[in-house]
């Protein structure tokens, strides 16, 4: 059976990127998230597509689609879950003619941890009339290690009412909530020496669990009348 390629390049479903011919791509999935990389079709004739997994070979792929599904999860550890991993992928083609295998292309697909925010703050029950305080949020994942290495970080904390940063000042009781997103470097922002993601699912795929923290009052006590006698 004969399929025809006119390159290693792969278009990464769902977000589907463009790429120059027989480029090493680099790919952000979350933990737990199934993709697919499918081979662009094109003019050069072949039998097999190879793929290989972290340095174990996969049985070769004769259809003609060649399309390669993968599903990575992190560790389960406390500590584990909450580390991003790479994963190398490499991908190569059989020619019918002599057996000649083209040149293999390796791409790393980078797996990030699912995100979960927390609030804290001095005291969550306060005096009637008497709120004062700050929320603060937090990350449990290093964020500092994903921006470094991987150029992504949060997108900026989003707060009830609509106010943005790490702390919202509060001056009522009542329910507050902050979301935040993965959020991948642009160019010109980015850290030199980290990875750059060709093509990324992480973005709008619940990466990111909120946070929900309720803030109560108490009534005063009631100064009693004085009885003299």
């Amino acid at each position: 059976m004969k399929k025809i390629i006119t390159s290693l390049c792969l278009s990464f479903m769902f977000i589907f990127a463009a790429f120059s011919e027989s480029k090493a791509n680099t790919y952000y999935v979350l933990d737990g998230q199934e993709f697919n990389l499918l081979p662009q079709i094109g003019t050069s004739v072949f039998t097999q597509i190879l793929w290989t997994v972290d340095g174990v070979a996969l049985a070769p792929i004769t259809d003609n689609i060649g399309k390669f599904t993968q599903t990575f999860h992190l560790g389960t550890g406390a500590a584990e879950k909450l580390l991003p991993v790479e994963h190398i992928i490499k991908l190569g083609v059989l020619s019918d003619a002599l057996g000649c295998v083209s040149d293999v292309l390796t791409h790393t697909v980078v797996v990030l941890p699912k995100v979960t925010l927390s609030i804290s703050t001095p005291a969550e029950t306060f005096c009637e009339g008497l709120v004062t305080g700050t929320l603060t949020v937090s990350a449990d994942v290093d964020l500092n290690l994903l921006k470094t290495k991987y150029n992504v970080t949060l997108t900026p904390f989003g707060w009830t009412g609509g106010s943005t940063g790490n702390t919202l000042a509060i001056t009522q009781a009542g329910t507050y909530t902050v979301g935040a997103d993965y959020f991948v470097l642009p160019s010109g922002s980015q850290i030199a020496g980290a990875l750059i993601p060709t093509a990324t699912k992480i973005i709008g795929a619940g990466a990111v669990a909120s946070a929900t923290k309720v803030i109560k009052t108490v009534a005063k006590p009631i100064t009693p009348d004085l009885t003299f006698n």
